[in-house]
């Protein structure tokens, strides 16, 4: 390896070093400029700016030591897009979580609702008066609804935008469901009471499906470790097993390989996720 090669190299895996020091301690991703809201209301957009440049310094640190060890462009490609893509293919137990603390929330809401629906006049003023009880996952989005009906919004275009933001298909369900009551003269607290107990039966019902793919996502992690722990012994002790990939037709075989893996993967990892179905009213809601 010449020289200059070496000293480019050298400079890229500190930077990334330094960038993934910098990402972890929160010094990189200052919140935009403009940004409203009380305090915390910067935290989630701060941890969605520093997940990027995290990436993108752990990404440059294994192209640069991949790059390092065994000079091929092939290896170096392949160990960045692992890292980049390594959250999306081995994670998901975040996303889960925060998606059972939301159908949590919203269950929580609606019982909060049926039970100070009786010291209201009605749904719209019980739903205003909610934003003093509001689960923390769900504050902001109930504090905008109860801003859209002061703002004269109606009632069912508040709710459809309130469903827009949670994204969930337990809030849609309850937000057609206030709507239809809404609508409908009835018993308004028996319609919240089955609404709680539905949406408690949807956060039980992802917890069975959640283990039951468990498995997958454990045989993929398990797979790549063994697969990558093999490749680095290799480039360690194969010597000259390894030679035939400095050639072009070598790097043409190991892209093939690294190819068909990674779409290995990807299909193992499309097992395991979860299939959200579509839904009309974050659809149709109004921006």
């Amino acid at each position: 390896m010449s020289t200059p090669i070496a000293i480019a190299l050298g400079a890229v895996f500190g930077l990334a070093l330094v960038g993934l020091v910098l990402a972890a301690t929160g010094r990189l991703g200052p919140v935009a400029a403009g940004a409203t809201g009380g305090p915390g209301a910067g935290a989630p957009a701060k941890a969605r700016r520093r997940l990027p440049l995290a990436r993108m310094a752990a990404t440059g640190a294994a192209v640069a030591a991949a790059w390092a060890a065994t000079a091929w462009p092939v290896a170096a490609a392949g160990a960045g897009a692992l890292i980049w893509f390594g959250p999306v293919l081995f994670g998901g137990e975040a996303a889960y979580r925060a998606e059972l603390v939301k159908i949590d929330a919203i269950a929580s809401w609606v019982e909060g609702l049926r039970d100070n629906l009786a010291a209201a006049a009605g749904l719209e003023q019980t739903i205003t008066s909610s934003a003093k009880f509001a689960p923390p996952a769900l504050e902001d989005d109930i504090a905008d609804l109860v801003t859209d009906l002061h703002a004269g919004v109606g009632l069912e275009a508040a709710l459809r935008s309130f469903a827009a933001r949670v994204d969930d298909e337990t809030a849609d369900l309850t937000v057609m469901a206030l709507c239809e009551a809404a609508q409908r003269a009835g018993n308004l607290a028996e319609v919240l009471d089955d609404l709680a107990t539905a949406a408690r039966d949807e956060a039980a019902m992802r917890m069975r499906i959640h283990t039951s793919r468990a498995r997958i996502r454990t045989s993929v992690r398990v797979i790549t470790g063994i697969t990558v722990a093999m490749a680095v012994g290799l480039v360690a002790f194969g010597g000259d097993f390894l030679a035939p990939y400095d050639l072009p037709v070598g790097q043409v075989v190991m892209a093939v390989a690294f190819g068909c893996t990674g779409l290995g993967l990807v299909w193992l990892h499309q097992l395991a996720a979860d299939d959200r179905p579509p839904s009309f009213l974050r659809q149709g809601a109004p921006s």
